[in-house]
């Protein structure tokens, strides 16, 4: 597949909601300077492959295929080392401050109150995202393949997609306390792998492939977790 790159003002579609977004599959390693957002929260989805945005306090959130993450506004953030890995990321910034962010969308005046409330307690996290994500996503692939010249019912669909999205990303972020640590996550399922395989040749860049994760950035995740460190040298002593 080559390389897609499609982006949009939400003005332009009839949804001030969202000031800006669009989709990118990168087929190899890009740079990403460190930049802010402040029109609002940054929601990024990665459909396929890996990220791992690095904060300005040194946070780092690690995005693996079929997981969601908010950036707050205002937030300095980056990729790691400056680049983002091969992946599919979709991603849009949402203006629940402008005055008509309700035009178009399903959204009462409390809704957008409640709605400010879920993504701000969210705070800078990763989120995995339901199945059903990315049914949503593929459609607005689809969609934006159609952009160029688009009338009033495409628009009217994309706009649907979008809302939709929203509505679930807000399910995803409301239903999860507190901060998921993605290393934590990682880590537990690569100490199962390990534990089912003792005994048996199992390197780093394994266990990667087993995460589908890339293998520099998943030895990168791994190398940072104590236990899994602990664990690999256990194999690696018994071996």
């Amino acid at each position: 597949m080559a390389n897609l790159h499609y982006g949009f003002n939400g003005r332009d579609i009839g949804l001030p909601m969202i000031f800006s977004g669009g989709f990118h599959n990168y087929l190899h390693t890009v740079r990403l300077l460190p930049h802010t957002h402040p029109q609002g929260v940054e929601i990024t989805y990665v459909m396929k492959g890996d990220a791992c945005w690095l904060l300005e306090d040194g946070t780092e959130l690690f995005l693996s295929g079929g997981t969601l993450a908010a950036i707050q506004p205002e937030i300095p953030h980056q990729g790691q080392g400056n680049i983002i890995s091969p992946c599919w990321l979709f991603w849009f910034v949402l203006d629940l401050e402008t005055a008509d962010c309700r035009l178009n969308t399903p959204f009462s005046a409390p809704d957008i109150a409640e709605l400010k409330r879920i993504f701000k307690d969210a705070g800078n996290c990763v989120r995995r995202a339901p199945d059903h994500y990315e049914f949503q996503a593929e459609r607005l692939l689809e969609q934006f393949a159609n952009l160029e010249q688009p009338d009033f019912l495409q628009c009217a669909s994309l706009r649907n997609t979008l809302c939709r999205m929203i509505i679930d990303t807000a399910e995803v972020f409301r239903g999860s306390a507190g901060t998921e640590r993605p290393d934590a996550r990682i880590a537990g399922k690569a100490e199962k792998i390990m534990r089912t395989r003792l005994g048996r040749d199992l390197n780093m860049t394994d266990i990667a492939e087993e995460l589908g994760l890339s293998a520099t950035q998943g030895c990168s995740m791994l190398i940072k977790t104590a236990s899994i460190l602990a664990f690999f040298s256990f194999i690696c002593f018994h071996q």
